[in-house]
């Protein structure tokens, strides 16, 4: 993964590790989808500045190499809501995992196992489980069929688990839905949240041409 693709800025270049998440990052944000033919184009042709800069944003790198903290942020939240492996014979299992990922998902799927490894070492054990919050009203989770981040699978998980939880379901692509073009998502969000009107549990929003 250190063996360097393509050039970058001028200062670093772009190994393959770089690149997966050059690519990892437009995925959130569907506006960004069509800007990625053209960094394939420039990559494949050795430049891999726009790989470098997705990297960056996703990251959280600034101008003076310095980083936000999002990334750890992040692994927090994952290492505490996710199953993970733990130690003893962490790594075998890991690479079990990340090869039958790579059969599913080829682009992606080992990577994204491989990177749950701190997940390993992390002090607390995961404890997602059912959340039954007393007088708790209806708690709606929206989730969309082609999430390319975020599978539609976790929602329907998450809104099991919250004894409350009213699924809404988006039959579209992107990242989130609310606010990404759907107005059936965001109608029914609004209702939600500004009248409290919530809508039946597995309710469907169609996708958008």
């Amino acid at each position: 993964m250190g063996r360097r693709w393509c050039r970058g800025d001028g200062r670093r270049g772009v190994t393959q590790a770089v690149a997966v998440l050059g690519l990892l990052g437009p995925l959130y944000d569907r506006a960004l989808w069509p800007e990625l033919g053209e960094v394939l184009r420039r990559a494949f042709k050795g430049d891999g500045a726009l790989l470098l800069r997705n990297a960056d944003q996703l990251t959280g790198r600034h101008d003076d190499g310095t980083y936000s903290n999002e990334t750890e942020a992040n692994l927090a939240v994952n290492c505490a809501d996710g199953g993970y492996p733990r130690r003893p014979a962490t790594y075998g299992r890991v690479a079990a995992a990340a090869a039958a990922a790579r059969e599913r998902a080829p682009r992606f799927g080992a990577y994204l196992v491989w990177s749950s490894l701190p997940c390993a070492y992390w002090p607390h054990p995961a404890e997602l489980g059912p959340l039954d919050v007393k007088g708790a009203a209806p708690t709606l989770v929206v989730g969309t069929e082609r999430d390319p981040v975020t599978p539609y699978a976790w929602a329907r998980r998450l809104a099991g688990a919250l004894r409350s939880g009213v699924l809404l379901r988006y039959g579209g692509d992107g990242h989130t839905a609310y606010g990404g073009g759907s107005r059936c998502v965001d109608e029914v969000v609004e209702r939600y949240l500004v009248a409290g009107v919530v809508p039946e549990d597995g309710a469907v929003c169609p996708g958008i041409g």
